[in-house]
């Protein structure tokens, strides 16, 4: 069985520490009263976003897995799996990373590859996050006056 490794969040400020969470700070020191842990400490960064995960799927996903003839939620689930696999770092049983776990920056540079990558190779012009798309591929000057 695998063991859980909790997480505290928390922050630093001269030379003292403040839990966002102290209750659970305190069920983990009653439960691991008398035995040696091990601390570490890293710098917070946020996971992936809802609203970025959002993005990826209804806009990333979609546009790829609709160019390539995908209609179905199997299908869009099939070119994630393959995005990452493409352009995620190889971790676990399968080899494929889970995107889940990335921050908001690693995520944006998941996002950049594959944009960049379906730019390069299919022709698609992929809007970043809150782009318009009509602007980027001139919807605005085919529209009759």
């Amino acid at each position: 069985m695998k063991e859980v490794t909790p997480a505290l969040i928390a922050t630093i400020k001269d030379g003292s520490i403040n839990l966002e969470d102290k209750e659970l700070f305190k069920k983990l020191i009653n439960h691991l009263d008398g035995k040696r842990v091990k601390i570490k400490f890293m710098q917070f960064r946020a996971n992936r976003s809802n609203e970025q995960n959002s993005y990826y799927w209804s806009v990333i996903i979609k546009m790829i897995a609709e160019h390539c003839g995908y209609f179905s939620n199997d299908e869009y689930w099939d070119i994630h799996v393959e995005m990452k696999r493409m352009f995620l770092p190889k971790s676990g049983k399968l080899n494929i990373a889970s995107s889940s776990n990335l921050t908001t920056i690693d995520f944006e540079e998941y996002q950049s590859k594959i944009r960049m990558w379906a730019s390069q190779y299919h022709g698609l012009t992929i809007p970043k996050p809150n782009e318009d798309l009509n602007k980027l591929i001139g919807v605005e000057q085919c529209q009759k006056k």
